[in-house]
């Protein structure tokens, strides 16, 4: 059979991080395929309307599309759920279980009523969220055959977004389809609190759902709580996109190739009957592959630095990673800023010539009064390009980051306002300690740290030999 001499690479890209992180292993494969390779990123409005300036956006070798659904049947969805909800209740709230099941029926003669109605509903709005995803499938189902894509990379397969869809085109189409961990699942209290903010995600303890679906399921205070609405995980579970056990796992049975980058994620990968193991791989991170292909530069990289933003040649190099916490919601992005506005004013008394950095999924808009006042602190390289020449690295929420600059002998503090933003205080690695924003002993280590005289410690860079990188197994898999 013929061979087409221009080989397609498509990049289902899940918010702003997962098209940065593409756009990296963009620059990677191009250095190890010699294949003539068309490259193109599928991204939302979103991430487009936050990422306006992103290189990836204006780089003539990439084709960007964005998915532009028309929301009309979301809307109408939506509108009948208030619409259910105040007429049952009397009040716009959630319908679900437990509202329900707080009547007393010898009391309320609506209760047998409002259970009915219920039923009925959740049926009705299962119908018409699958037929609102069968006409999301079927536009990527034209982008990809425009794009005459021969392997779609997806960032992220933990989602109820849009872009899991594009598995199923996979299959339809017999294109090969790669998984990647780009980053680590959230901390369980998060969910925990997140879920609860509504009652849509919780179930009856004796509700068929919970057994079917009991990888879905986590419990906060007794209370049964979905990953995603019922409604949500029962359509995507139709249409066999329903991403299995979100919390341990990335991928599923129905992909070519599942690549994990953290160990953790890799041994629950491996010991998981959603998981074919031919199919999975450990290897390193993308950010690790970028990272090691700049350690022979390091020095040079530092003394850039050093002159660039002016700071003393025999000094340590601390770097105060910034997010928005809006997309938790716990926080509004205002609420984000004053936090972290506030700990850089303390972290600057003790350490003057900290660097800021942004995370990649952050608003161009986001944080402008930090911008403006912290301006001569700002970063504009990236966090792979400069890991091998910082000291101290330091974040309010623990990030997939962490365990990549551990392994480059790179200090980490994590300086949390709570504890959401972490999945577990003890560390493996005796380089990532975690403290209270507020506690004075983080501020004494800190200012311990920048008095220090003692040189960073080399990692060893024969750990490259026990992990594969990620280009090399996309190379062996054919991919590229």
């Amino acid at each position: 059979m013929f061979r087409k001499k221009i080989h397609n690479l498509t990049f289902v890209c899940t918010g702003p991080t997962g098209a940065s992180l593409m756009y990296r292993l963009v620059a990677l494969i191009k250095k190890r395929s010699s294949k003539k390779i068309k490259y193109s990123f599928i991204i939302d409005k979103k991430t487009l309307n936050q990422n306006v300036n992103a290189e990836y956006l204006n780089n003539p070798d990439i084709k960007i599309k964005v998915l532009n659904y028309h929301e009309s049947l979301n809307e109408v969805i939506f509108s009948f759920k208030r619409f259910f909800n105040f007429k049952i209740y009397g009040e716009r709230q959630s319908a679900s279980f437990k509202s329900t099941s707080n009547l007393d029926p010898s009391k309320n003669k609506k209760f047998l009523l409002s259970k009915f109605f219920y039923n009925q509903c959740s049926i009705l709005i299962i119908f018409l969220k699958l037929i609102y995803r069968i006409f999301q499938i079927l536009i990527g189902l034209g982008i990809v055959l425009k794009l005459r894509s021969d392997a779609l990379i997806f960032s992220n397969f933990r989602t109820n977004s849009s872009f899991n869809h594009f598995l199923i085109i996979c299959k339809l189409l017999r294109i090969k389809s790669v998984a990647i961990e780009t980053s680590t699942v959230a901390p369980i209290r998060y969910f925990e609190e997140n879920r609860l903010l509504s009652d849509r995600h919780l179930i009856k303890k004796d509700f068929l759902y919970s057994k079917k679906f009991h990888d879905q399921i986590f419990e906060v205070n007794n209370k049964k709580i979905s990953f995603w609405t019922p409604e949500d995980t029962i359509v995507m579970y139709l249409l066999g996109i329903l991403p299995r056990d979100p919390l341990n796992i990335i991928g599923s049975k129905d992909f070519n190739l599942v690549l994990c980058t953290s160990n953790l994620a890799y041994e629950k990968s491996h010991n998981s009957k959603y998981i074919n193991n031919s199919n999975l791989k450990k290897c390193l991170s993308i950010n690790e592959e970028i990272t090691l292909n700049y350690f022979q530069k390091r020095e040079s990289i530092r003394k850039d630095l050093i002159l660039k933003y002016k700071l003393k040649s025999n000094q340590k190099i601390l770097v105060f990673s910034l997010s928005d916490f809006e997309h938790t919601g716990l926080f509004n992005s205002q609420q984000s800023e004053d936090l972290q506005f506030n700990f850089c004013l303390n972290l600057l008394e003790v350490f003057p010539d900290t660097l800021l950095m942004f995370h990649p999924k952050m608003n161009r808009e986001s944080f402008k009064t930090i911008k403006k006042i912290f301006k001569g602190h700002i970063l504009e390289e990236s966090l792979p390009y400069i890991t091998n020449s910082i000291d101290l690295f330091v974040t309010m929420s623990e990030s997939s980051v962490l365990e990549m600059l551990s392994k480059f002998n790179v200090e980490s503090l994590v300086a949390y306002e709570s504890d959401r933003f972490i999945r577990n205080k003890k560390s493996k690695s005796k380089i990532i300690n975690f403290y209270y924003y507020k506690d004075k002993a983080l501020f004494e280590k800190i200012s311990n740290f920048s008095s220090s005289n003692s040189p960073k410690k080399e990692f060893d860079k024969d750990y490259k030999l026990n992990e594969k990188a990620i280009s090399d197994i996309l190379l062996s898999e054919n991919i590229i």
